[in-house]
């Protein structure tokens, strides 16, 4: 039960992401299809994408769930519940401090703080949320969806980096050098 409480617990934590510091972002779905960015890709497909890997980042939210509901026991085992939780906590601490510190930023590149080792520590936070939920819950299929999340929102930072090139130049050029883009 607790389990489950704790996997909810963290996508209510999403709240704080998602309504209390929202961040606008050239590469989010809703922008690349008002903007018909990138080319080739329909709006129907953006939207396909989307869709597919929010049914992956929620199913350990439904999964808890149904298992509350039903009283069905959780899969994984103690080792893998606690390695789970701590990847879990680590990557909301990631995102919800990312969050914050890009929420301040004052019209410059933002390096200081978690962007001088991560220049998306947000998209990471979030990755290793997904992930550690994955280890948490033991559904173990979901890496395929995990990779494919991956995968999407890699292609996403590309075209947000595209951006932030032509609005600050040399300045996030010399940024990029410095920071990794992941860790």
């Amino acid at each position: 039960m607790y389990n489950n409480l704790f996997v909810i617990l963290i996508y209510l934590s999403f709240v704080i992401d998602f309504l209390i510091i929202p961040i606008p972002s050239e590469a989010s779905t809703k922008s690349l299809i008002e903007s018909n960015q990138p080319k080739g890709l329909s709006r129907v497909s953006l939207m396909a994408i989307f869709l597919l890997n929010l049914l992956f980042y929620l199913y350990p939210l439904l999964s808890s769930v149904f298992q509350l509901i039903s009283q069905a026991t959780p899969i994984a085992s103690s080792r893998w519940v606690y390695l789970g939780a701590i990847i879990t906590f680590l990557g909301r601490v990631f995102s919800i401090v990312g969050g914050v510190v890009l929420r301040k930023k004052t019209g410059n590149v933002v390096s200081n703080s978690i962007f001088k080792w991560s220049r998306n520590p947000i998209a990471l936070g979030m990755h290793m949320t997904l992930l550690g939920l994955i280890v948490f819950t033991g559904h173990w299929f979901l890496l395929v969806g995990l990779a494919f999340c991956i995968w999407n929102i890699h292609s996403k930072i590309k075209i947000e980096e595209q951006h932030l090139i032509s609005k600050f130049g040399i300045q996030y050029i010399d940024y990029m050098h410095k920071t990794p883009r992941y860790l």
